[in-house]
């Protein structure tokens, strides 16, 4: 898939990561915790670490009016 494929795409659901994708990337610990985006295509999107997949990451954000937060805090992601 190229970038460019995303474009147009609708996020359908933000969500923790599964032990099971974390296990398929080789993040078998609690602390490679990340968000997962679901397209409405069935596509995920999840942030790593580095562009080696070495661990997860966090998303990161700031509204309109300046206010900051991150994805995976459980009361934007549940």
């Amino acid at each position: 898939m190229k970038l460019k494929d995303l474009i147009g795409k609708k996020i359908i659901r933000i969500r923790p990561i599964t032990a099971a994708e974390r296990e398929s990337e080789g993040w078998d610990n609690d602390y490679s915790a990340t968000s997962v985006l679901e397209l409405d295509d069935g596509t995920i999107i999840y942030p790593s670490q580095d562009d080696e997949g070495n661990g997860a990451g966090t998303l990161f954000g700031k509204t309109k009016d300046g206010t900051t937060f991150y994805c995976y805090d459980k009361d934007i992601v549940e």
